[in-house]
């Protein structure tokens, strides 16, 4: 039986550990795994580079993004268990877990990425892997902790949190690229960046709170939301000249209005709080299904 409950001072252990670990570990994953999933589902839809090695390394790069988001959830784990917001949402700040299995669980996955490393791109793949399991540690980890330096929180999250995946799988699968891809990871670039000022001006309060120099707290709450509007309007507008330039068809047009329509009411919930969510896991769904379909056309061509 797995006891839902914080132990003070002594770790969970043994079975009761990795039962909990298997039940929950997962839901911490979920986010940033369907999300890097998607990501490098584009690239092989755009260069039409469908094979059970690329499908295969889209997984090995999700599940790292996935185990790189819990590892940020550990580390955070006693800041957010101050917080009643984030603490609902980070599982370590609700339980102990065993050293012993955390080190297990490290193990397999950083085997896992130095394995794939080789078996794609030799020794080029190997130092990839070292390079992406680095920026792993120094964003979420002291005594670098990228994440709580001021310019640097959102510099590393928009080259490395959706931008690098789609450019790993270009370099790893030797994929030449193209023009439509410069405008891709423009859009995610920026995304990135959106998504970063997001969370923050969300957790102003707490963080300043907490002493934090985020980028937001430095900044100050006004002109980081002037900062994030601007770089929504840029997303939108880059979004649509990508799909003018290289996909207007009726489908993806479809498309088009799903996404511009998810920036806008993210732009409207930072200035005016709403609830988002809802549309958020529904725009998964459709990213998920036309990424779907695209890929069953072009596997029949």
């Amino acid at each position: 039986m797995i006891i839902d409950s914080k132990i003070k001072n002594r770790p969970l252990s043994g079975r009761t550990t990795f039962a909990l670990l298997v039940r929950k570990l997962p839901n911490v994953m979920r986010d940033a795994f369907l999300s890097t999933f998607l990501i490098t589902m584009v690239s092989l839809i755009v260069h039409g580079n469908f094979s059970a090695r690329s499908l295969g390394l889209a997984f090995v790069l999700s599940y790292g993004y996935g185990f790189a988001f819990a590892y940020n959830d550990l580390q955070d784990a006693q800041l957010d268990a101050n917080s009643s917001h984030r603490a609902t949402k980070n599982v370590f700040s609700k339980y102990y877990l065993s050293r012993k299995v955390l080190l297990l669980l490290a193990f397999f996955s950083i085997t896992l990425f130095i394995i794939a490393g080789a078996y794609y791109a030799s020794l080029r793949g190997v130092s990839l892997a070292v390079l992406s399991l680095g920026i792993a540690w120094a964003y979420s980890s002291p005594p670098l902790k990228f994440k709580g330096r001021a310019g640097l929180d959102v510099l590393v999250h928009s080259f490395f949190v959706e931008t690098y995946p789609y450019m790993l799988m270009i370099i790893l699968l030797k994929i030449e690229w193209s023009a439509i891809d410069a405008f891709i990871l423009g859009s995610l670039f920026i995304n990135s960046i959106s998504n970063q000022l997001a969370q923050q001006i969300r957790d102003y309060e707490t963080d300043k709170k907490e002493g934090l120099r985020t980028t937001v707290v430095v900044l100050g709450i006004l002109l980081s939301k002037i900062l994030f509007l601007v770089a929504n309007l840029l997303l939108m507008g880059l979004l649509l000249l990508t799909f003018v330039f290289f996909l207007w068809k009726a489908f993806f047009v479809a498309l088009a209005i799903v996404l511009e329509t998810f920036i806008a009411l993210r732009m409207m919930n930072a200035f005016k709080p709403i609830r988002i969510e809802w549309y958020y896991k529904a725009l998964l769904v459709v990213l998920f299904v036309s990424e779907t379909v695209i890929i069953l056309e072009q596997l029949r061509v």
